[in-house]
């Protein structure tokens, strides 16, 4: 796999179908990561993840998002035999992908959300720049001005032990926000037993019930799992 990278844009050069028969061969994503064969597991090739470029979002049919969603597999990217792909010299405008998803969940997902839709729609509505914010920002803003800090939250992520202190079902304090990270989201800062930590946010959820605080998160940790 030495001629793939992470960060490069590859093409699909050879026939491949997906489970639904759909021949995925001259599609484009971004290597977002890389697994090398491990017989040991069962995996007996190299195989690549790759997130789909907006010019191949655009020209798939709405079909392929809801058999994606319906199965709860992800409808932004693949995972692909390294053999079946050619790293191209194409450059990639992160921002341009990032809306063009936030565009495809708008119009196919977000009518079906309800509640938690409706707030969605609210961390949108105020206009930005497209070439200088990520829909992401617009989250962080939108739930630095909505939080009422400190909040009570629980981490609902299963951490292995050897990751710290932080376990599921651990009662965390949510004291404001600490920016966002491509991968992981917005990333919140949290005292726990009087120490600090920072966490994805999508790990933590509302402490008190279905507060109003609450309501962001899941709201957020929807949003999330939807353009994934």
């Amino acid at each position: 796999m030495e001629n793939i990278q992470i960060g490069k844009v590859v093409i699909v050069r050879d026939s491949f179908l997906t489970e639904n028969e759909r021949d995925l061969k001259g599609q484009k994503g971004i290597v977002r990561m890389l697994y090398d064969a491990d017989p040991t597991d069962e995996q007996t090739q190299d195989e690549v993840m790759v997130e789909w470029t907006p010019e191949t979002l655009d020209g798939f049919e709405d079909d392929y998002f809801y058999d994606a969603f319906d199965q709860e597999v992800s409808w932004t990217s693949y995972i692909l035999p390294a053999e079946v792909l050619e790293q191209t010299d194409e450059k990639l405008d992160e921002f341009e992908l990032a809306w063009k998803k936030q565009e495809i969940f708008t119009r196919l997902f977000l009518d079906g959300l309800g509640r938690e839709g409706k707030l969605i729609i609210k961390a949108f509505e105020k206009p930005v720049d497209p070439a200088v914010k990520m829909p992401m920002d617009c989250w962080l803003d939108y739930l630095n001005e909505s939080l009422r800090f400190p909040v009570k939250c629980k981490v609902c992520f299963p951490y292995d032990e050897e990751d710290g202190p932080l376990q599921e079902n651990c009662r965390v304090s949510l004291t404001g926000l600490n920016g966002v990270d491509r991968n992981l989201g917005v990333l919140a800062e949290v005292e726990y037993h009087g120490k600090p930590y920072i966490l994805p946010l999508q790990d933590l959820t509302g402490g008190d019930g279905y507060s109003k605080d609450g309501k962001y998160l899941d709201a957020y940790g929807l949003w999330l799992v939807c353009i994934s």
